[in-house]
């Protein structure tokens, strides 16, 4: 066993030891490890520090931890000399100060906190930690370039990548751009990063050309040329669309667009719902988002809290409808002790009377549980599109599942609706002749979707219509800024007016369909379908040949084939059409590397079918060890190629191995492209949860280090 003396030389490699109470025994341990080694020589701690994965990744996780301060140099130490109130500093103190603000700017600490730790902080470290006032604007600057030298070393020029980028009015002019690219480490392992190399505070909305010059800044700051862009992804809003178009001519280039599939699903979220349902939940949201008192009764209530959700993601509206779904027995209670202590008593009499009045409780039921269970896959689909990492190789796959789950692109089959609920409605109706009609014929039932375009369509088409007709003139800035006040104003106004209206058509409709309950189940379902079926059809229209992710569906369905585990199950002709597909990237448009691909294909699934993966593994991890092994292949003893089984010879030679390396070349171009432009948007997400609305009160540079710092 090695002894203690022996062990001095490895605590640069984190190899300890631990005394055994008092019997002279010790154990030897690795700051990786859980347990101590077992009786370890010398040559066991050198293999577990050369060869141990855990150790590697340790030591890995240690080196980024101590990132800022390897990156405090002499030079960034003489250049905060300069400042007076660093004049007189040691080194060690600003280290510490530096590493202090690095931790707390990455764990969302306010600066203002300093204060409240820096006596148990400078008795514990017998430093010095300085004003919580002074620390961002003297240690701010070095972080940043910290930050910088790390991503200027990890995203080099002439790498190829993909960019992600969104804007937000919702918490101010927020422009941000992420790029998405694959690098390999020392100890050959793939990995795809993404990294935010731009955060813009913008004073208004931004127009396509605004959106290039955006752009523009975010490639000069990491010197990425516009031919080393592969693709480009947002959502599809037209000043986005427009700025994609225009940075094509501008930079003579051809860039992918990526139109965001999320959010394309929760739009497509957001024309379902029933009259009658939107009118309760117009009450509740009245209730209790607002209301302290009102959200503990129905935590006391329900013994489950009242969720928050984002009002321009419908996924996170749609996971509030199943708390509501799972509690809808004790609503009732709920709005009868909001009665009793008075609380928001207006909104709350009239969503009583919906729950107590028979036939409007049945049919909000009846619809909360259609509206829940129906665009489940929906909900899914959207969490199943924000995911980063191997998403371009999965894609293809989730919207092949949509379509296996709406065969007809109408909605699936409701189990617990169809089965229950429905059946429970019927037997009421039965049991109750008042609510039957045995010989009036229901009214056809309005989605609530055509409800609102009814009243949404003449006033957007008088809107249209104004802005045809407007004078075009040369503006000055002041003109330009009261002019964009004035129209803020007069579209609230109208909004208003808007709102009004829409509240008074959705209270007949769901009056008219109450009043009218179906009294079979084909009336049901039909009034189901009625409700759902605006958000199966405009998914599918988007998607479906014509539709504007058309294509980049048709690319992820391709690069499925990089799936070993697909590969290997499908036929050759059928990969064939797919492959022809990869023509839609630009950067794979070429006639040679379609016809290398699908003359290779039939080897490369032979080979996946023989390297069976058991369990899920990285695609691109696995395509760079089959491109690796390629290269180590030399040729048998009887001069055989393993793959196709031909004889070498001296005039002639086997072509499998230069045609099956194009497999990770093309593997490299797809791993850049997602499917959404979550990233951008998780972006927002820190921000909000940072700083709420006043994330303006802070200076650019410190809200992007925060960011970066918590990627």
């Amino acid at each position: 066993m090695i002894t203690k003396r022996e062990l001095i030389t490895y605590e640069k490699d984190h190899i300890f030891c631990i005394d055994i109470g008092n019997s002279g025994k010790y154990e030897v341990r690795c700051k990786c490890k859980t347990k101590a080694f077992n009786c370890p020589d010398k040559y066991t701690i050198e293999m577990h520090i050369k060869n141990a994965k855990c150790h590697a990744v340790y030591v890995q996780k240690q080196a980024e931890m101590h990132r800022v301060d390897v990156a405090a140099t002499d030079d960034r130490i003489a250049e905060a000399g300069r400042i007076w109130r660093l004049s007189t500093v040691t080194k060690e103190d600003l280290l510490f100060r530096q590493r202090m603000l690095f931790m707390m700017l990455k764990a969302g600490i306010p600066i203002n906190k300093c204060e409240i730790i820096r006596p148990d902080m400078e008795a514990m470290s017998l430093k010095s930690l300085g004003s919580a006032k002074d620390l961002p604007s003297d240690h701010l600057d070095m972080l940043l370039k910290g930050e910088d030298a790390l991503q200027s070393s990890e995203l080099v020029p002439g790498t190829l990548c993909s960019l992600i980028c969104d804007g937000t009015s919702r918490l101010g002019e927020v422009f941000n751009v992420i790029a998405r690219f694959i690098c390999t480490t020392s100890t050959n392992k793939v990995v795809t990063k993404q990294l935010l190399i731009h955060l813009g505070f913008l004073r208004s909305t931004l127009d396509a050309c605004e959106i290039c010059g955006e752009l523009k800044k975010a490639m000069q700051k990491r010197r990425v040329c516009p031919n080393e862009v592969i693709a480009l992804s947002l959502d599809g809003c037209k000043a986005n669309t427009s700025a994609h178009d225009t940075m094509e001519k501008a930079e003579d280039v051809k860039w992918l667009l990526l139109l965001c599939f999320s959010h394309m699903a929760s739009n497509a979220g957001e024309q379902a719902g029933f009259p009658n349902l939107k009118k309760f939940w117009s009450l509740l949201q009245k209730i209790f988002p607002h209301s302290t008192a009102a959200k503990q009764i129905f935590k006391e209530v329900t013994d489950a809290a009242w969720k928050e959700y984002s009002g321009t993601c419908w996924y996170s509206e749609h996971e509030v409808y199943q708390v509501l779904f799972l509690k809808f027995q004790f609503l009732g209670t709920v709005f009868s002790k909001l009665i009793e202590q008075n609380v928001c008593t207006k909104n709350t009499l009239e969503a009583q009377g919906m729950i107590l009045c028979p036939r409007v409780s049945l049919l909000l039921k009846i619809e909360l549980a259609a509206y829940v269970e129906g665009l489940m896959e929906l909900l899914k689909f959207c969490y199943c599109m924000e995911a980063d990492g191997e998403i371009p190789f999965e894609a293809g796959a989730y919207v092949d599942k949509m379509y296996d789950i709406y065969p007809d692109q109408s909605s699936p089959h409701m189990p617990s609706v169809e089965d229950a609920l429905i059946r429970e409605a019927l037997q009421f109706v039965n049991d109750n002749p008042q609510y039957q009609r045995p010989n009036v014929l229901r009214p056809q039932p309005r989605a609530l979707r055509e409800v609102t375009l009814a009243v949404h369509r003449p006033r957007r088409q008088r809107a249209i219509d104004a802005v045809q007709n407007a004078v075009q003139a040369i503006e000055t800035v002041a003109q330009r800024n009261a002019r964009l006040q004035r129209e803020a104003e007069e579209r609230a106004a109208a909004e208003a007016i808007y709102e009004r209206e829409l509240n008074e058509a959705i209270e007949l409709e769901a009056r008219l369909q109450a009043d009218f309950l179906p009294q079979n189940d084909d009336e049901w379902k039909t009034h189901i379908q009625t409700g759902l079926r605006p958000a199966i059809n405009y998914f599918f229209q988007r998607i479906n040949n014509g539709g504007d992710r058309f294509q980049t569906y048709q690319i992820f369905k391709a690069a499925q084939l990089w799936n070993p585990m697909y590969a290997k199950m499908i036929d050759d002709e059928s990969a064939r059409t797919s492959l022809e597909n990869l023509r839609f990237v630009p950067k794979l448009n070429d006639d040679e590397l379609i016809d290398v691909l699908c003359i290779s294909f039939p080897k490369y699934s032979t080979y996946a079918r023989r390297n069976v993966v058991e369990k899920p593994c990285s695609i691109l991890q696995w395509h760079f060890d089959f491109y690796r092994r390629l290269g180590e292949i030399q040729e048998s003893d009887v001069g055989r190629c393993s793959f196709c089984n031909i004889a070498f010879n001296a005039n002639a030679s086997c072509s499998c191995i230069r045609l099956l390396k194009t497999w990770w070349k093309v593997a490299q171009v797809l791993g850049l492209l997602t499917p959404s432009s979550g990233a951008s948007e998780r972006v927002f997400s820190t921000l909000n949860s940072f700083y709420g609305n006043q994330q303006h009160g802070f200076s650019t540079r410190r809200n992007f280090c925060i960011i970066v710092l918590q990627s």
